[in-house]
């Protein structure tokens, strides 16, 4: 997750703990690292901005790795929605 303004924004699990630099223009977040754009998000007032992937990517990776990919999209679903509640 990077942080701009109140917000925290989702990055891919292999940028995680690498620096990275953000990028505002218009009504979005755009996440580089290095010379490459590994990511955007529309600017949002919401606490936690999820893309869906990045979500899938991270609980796969660990804690819900015993999960089937039916079982896990459904809890990624659900807790997005949640998210959007905060």
């Amino acid at each position: 997750m990077v942080q701009y303004q109140n917000s925290k924004y989702s990055v891919p699990v292999k940028y995680i703990g690498k620096e990275v630099t953000l990028d505002v223009r218009k009504d979005s977040l755009f996440i580089w690292y290095g010379h490459q754009c590994i990511h955007s998000h529309p600017l949002s007032k919401k606490t936690l901005n999820y893309q869906r992937d990045d979500s899938l990517e991270i609980l796969r990776s660990d804690v819900f790795k015993y999960l089937e990919d039916e079982e896990l999209e459904r809890f990624v679903e659900e807790n997005l929605d949640a998210y959007d509640e905060l």
